[in-house]
């Protein structure tokens, strides 16, 4: 007990200090709402586990003691329509007091995450209809599934090959279909659509689904009741925003008005279902936690594409953040501590510690990602990111998920308006013929098209003095865009860019700029330290 809380500790106090130590404006972290509910969740924690471990219980309790034994007519029938139907009562007969309380906490957790972060004025009676709606489905879906599994032709073995593509083509279409439908008909209906709106209204629908869901695999049974819930949550919500985005995209993008990527992307969102279902039930489900991370990357990029295409969102991120992400750290507290105690009273004491640090790793894990993706939320009109497989230019020694997610992890650069200084670096002969140093400020951003690639971090600076150029180029205005996107022009000296000059009859207005109107010409500098600037 003692060890477990001295390595708890410190792992939590040294994360503080190292996040102090490295940052660049220490008092901003110290009165930040995060750090504050850090803190206090902390400790929190280590006193919870010290009040459970004085007033527990020395002999456990049987988890028989906490099922709700309901009324409810169960059984077998060799008739595949009796069949389907008696599959959710069976479950609700065996339902678990700790279960349910689990799948409420998630599910309240997820309803007020999702609509602090998309920040949208809608009424919970209406959200509620959609959550409802949600916790209706798998009755509809897990029957249809068994109907299927009973009278279609195929025969799928128990294992194997054979029942990945069971759980894929006859469950996981099945389910993904039903979320997707009352949201699509919404979609479809609307002339105007606004993109995080139908985002909202299928995520509250997948949450309302999960919550149902997972009571068909009570961990309880295997001591991991918070972590499975919440991980079994995240993805539902991340599949039926890859279900829906085919579709956002065919509305909210001219030029890809394409009924492919509708279809692609929901096959897409029903195989990764089949995949994590299957993993599950063929007992794999260690492999879980680390599929979050792509999963995590691709459903960030979802978000700041459907943001930076909804005329509605772009101030709503970035006023919701600091509370959205100190109400990630308070569930956290809240949802481990509800473990822990369950696992505490439940669970023989030799386990307990061994399930509680799992238990604190898996909702730590997914917690720090989640903010991890918060702040990585970057709103740029018009933009369609997509998720990178293959580095131009990968890091030698570096790993294929380092690299991974170096190319898909996105970085806000709020340059605009800002004056920069700017020089010549000595490797760059070329630029020193006309340009030495002088001041800049950043008028605009935009993004650069490639033949075959798309970059989105490029700024035109209007510069304080004309170059000394030849007619074919601008000599007020340069592009450039930061070499390190985590390089910070506020608190960083000595900041390498990638420099363009412009060519004459560029059109700056235009907010996608083919790079023939560009010539690149090397590195320029920002805030370099071999200057003394006023």
């Amino acid at each position: 007990m003692i060890v477990n809380l001295i390595i708890l500790i410190s792992i939590l106090a040294g994360y503080i200090l190292y996040k102090y130590n490295h940052s660049r404006n220490q008092k901003v972290i110290l009165q930040s709402k995060l750090f504050k509910s850090s803190l206090y969740s902390s400790i929190a924690i280590v006193m919870v586990i010290i009040i459970i471990e004085l007033l527990a219980p020395k002999t456990t309790i049987s988890l028989d003691n906490f099922k709700l034994y309901l009324n409810i007519g169960t059984g077998h029938s060799d008739n595949a329509l009796q069949l389907a139907l008696l599959e959710p009562l069976n479950v609700l007969a065996n339902l678990n007091l700790i279960d349910l309380s689990s799948s409420v906490i998630v599910a309240a957790f997820w309803a007020l995450f999702i609509n602090k972060l998309l920040n949208l004025n809608i009424k919970w009676t209406k959200q509620l209809i959609f959550i409802l709606g949600g916790c209706l489905m798998p009755f509809l879906a897990v029957p249809l599934s068994v109907l299927a599994r009973t009278t279609l032709p195929t025969e799928f073995s128990q294992s194997g090959i054979g029942y990945f593509f069971y759980w894929v083509t006859q469950y996981a279409v099945i389910s993904e279909l039903i979320i997707l439908l009352p949201t699509a008909l919404i979609i479809l209906s609307k002339k105007k659509l606004e993109g995080i709106e139908a985002l909202l209204y299928i995520s509250l629908t997948a949450i309302g689904y999960s919550f149902t869901e997972t009571l068909y695999r009570p961990a309880s049974e295997i001591g991991l009741l918070g972590s499975w819930t919440l991980l079994f949550s995240f993805y539902h919500v991340a599949l039926s925003n890859i279900a829906i985005y085919g579709l956002l995209v065919y509305k909210l993008d001219p030029n890809r008005r394409n009924w492919g990527y509708t279809v692609l992307y929901f096959a897409l969102s029903a195989l990764f279902s089949g995949t994590i279902n299957f993993l599950y039930s063929e007992g794999y489900g260690v492999i879980l936690p680390f599929l979050f991370v792509p999963f995590l990357l691709g459903w960030t990029i979802i978000l700041n594409n459907v943001y930076s295409n909804s005329p509605k969102a772009t101030s709503a991120h970035k006023s919701s953040k600091d509370l959205t992400m100190s109400i990630v750290v308070i569930f956290a507290t809240t949802l481990f501590t509800f473990s822990y105690l369950v696992n505490r009273i439940t669970v023989q004491s030799a386990h307990t510690y061994e399930l509680g640090m799992i238990g604190i790793t898996v909702i730590g894990f997914v917690m720090g990602f989640i903010i991890f993706a918060l702040n990585d939320i970057d709103i740029f009109p018009g933009s369609w990111r997509q998720l990178k497989f293959n580095s131009e230019s990968p890091d030698e020694g570096s790993s294929i998920l380092s690299d991974f997610i170096d190319m898909n992890v996105i970085v806000p650069q709020h340059l605009i308006g800002q004056i920069i200084q700017l020089h010549c670096p000595g490797g760059n002969t070329h630029l020193a013929e006309f340009f030495d140093f002088d001041k800049g400020k950043v008028v605009k951003r935009f993004i650069l098209k490639k033949e075959h690639t798309t970059e989105y971090n490029w700024y035109f600076v209007k510069l304080k003095n004309k170059m000394n150029v030849i007619d074919e180029f601008r000599a007020d205005c340069i592009a450039i865009k930061l070499n390190n996107s985590f390089a910070s022009i506020v608190h960083d000296t000595h900041i390498k860019c990638h420099l363009r000059l412009i060519k004459s009859e560029t059109d700056l207005k235009a907010k996608r700029i083919s790079s023939a109107n560009f010539f690149p010409y090397g590195n320029i500098m920002i805030n370099g330290s071999d200057y003394r600037y006023e």
